[in-house]
């Protein structure tokens, strides 16, 4: 089912980049549409937490209506988000801050889920009678968050369009793609594959493995941790060197990670949430360069900025889906819930390991 939302997740995208291309040629046309999206999303996703007040017989059918509802909702909110980082900004250096600022906030709610899923891991429960109730709750504070950010974004920008933006420069929303935009789709879909399989597979491990409450919370902190106190540097380190070095500066720090964490993890050893700060670390470091430099790509065309980040989006969301069919395949392969974890540690270290290489194989042919 996560793989099916996420697919038509995929579709969407670009398709909700055709449909508004107008709105997201603006700032002001971007916001407003990031605000509506907001609000059906918070709506939708609230309906997906229902689940537990469903018959059993009812409730897949009712899970996958509701996740699609949610996912064609989320299409506008995230892609007019995405917009912004082109029409919004004028130069390389404002593309990597605000790239690097919205990659530290995302760090920052990841933080707060990571939080979240090692409580609820560790609290006992199991029964989607007892942590359905959670959940939704924990939903509907989200969704608050996420509606009144977009709407103080929309009120910061005022209540006026810039007069004659919408169709400068704009031509067939079908362009093909420049040149420069073929190894950001890579990156993003090889990173989407593979380095998420940590934090995906991490309440896992916290549930199974006999380890200390603030190991467990330390260890599903790192990851967001790494990725949000590392942007500044990331940030200041772009302005002296190039994507591709970023890169492979980034791949290095996760292959470090990876190693650390396979080898450390399994004894429940200090150096694991480390190792996890460093993963985070890495992979804010490939991201920030994956957004920013397609972002230079696309300002360097005329039009076509919100159909290309349409699918840039898709390609994550398509790798993120084949992660989670194979993650999932994985979990029925392996017995990790009678306290041997080494596979499912296997299975961690792996990701962000398979993730750092097949990057720099990529970014070996970077030309500028």
């Amino acid at each position: 089912m996560i793989g099916i939302g996420l697919l038509v997740g995929a579709l969407l995208d670009p398709l909700t980049d055709l449909a508004f291309a107008n709105a997201l040629s603006t700032a002001h046309g971007a916001a407003t549409l990031q605000w509506t999206g907001a609000c059906v999303s918070a709506v939708t996703l609230t309906g997906v937490f229902l689940n537990c007040w469903i018959a059993p017989a009812s409730r897949f059918a009712f899970i996958l209506c509701a996740a699609v509802a949610f996912r064609c909702a989320y299409a506008i909110y995230d892609q007019a988000q995405n917009a912004m980082v082109g029409v919004a900004t004028t130069t390389q250096r404002d593309r990597t801050s605000v790239s690097a600022l919205r990659l530290g906030l995302s760090g920052l709610a990841a933080l707060v889920i990571a939080a979240l899923t090692t409580w609820l891991a560790r609290s006992g429960g199991s029964h989607v009678s007892q942590l359905g109730p959670w959940f939704l709750a924990i939903a509907v504070a989200l969704s608050i968050c996420g509606a009144g950010s977009a709407g103080l974004l929309y009120l910061h920008r005022g209540t006026r369009g810039e007069a004659g933006v919408a169709d400068a420069g704009r031509t067939s929303a079908w362009e093909p793609l420049p040149r420069g935009c073929h190894l950001p789709l890579a990156l993003a879909f090889g990173t989407a594959l593979t380095i998420p399989i940590f934090s995906k597979a991490q309440p896992y491990l916290i549930h199974y493995l006999n380890n200390s409450m603030f190991w467990g919370t330390f260890l599903g902190a790192g990851v967001p941790l790494g990725s949000m106190l590392s942007q500044p540097a990331w940030s200041a380190l772009s302005r002296r060197y190039t994507r591709r070095e970023i890169v492979m500066l980034a791949c290095s720090i996760l292959l470090m990670g990876g190693l650390m964490f396979w080898v450390t993890a399994a004894e429940g050893s200090v150096a694991a949430p480390l190792a996890a700060l460093a993963i985070g670390a890495g992979s804010g470091g490939v991201a920030i360069a994956i957004w920013a430099s397609f972002g230079d790509a696309i300002e360097r065309t005329n039009g076509g900025k919100g159909w290309s980040f349409g699918l840039l989006t898709g390609s994550m969301k398509l790798g993120l889906a084949a992660g989670a069919l194979g993650l999932g395949a994985a979990f029925d392969t392996i017995d990790f819930r009678r306290g041997d974890t080494t596979a499912l540690v296997t299975l961690m270290g792996l990701g962000p390991i398979c993730g750092s290489g097949l990057c720099m194989l990529l970014a070996a042919r970077w030309r500028r």
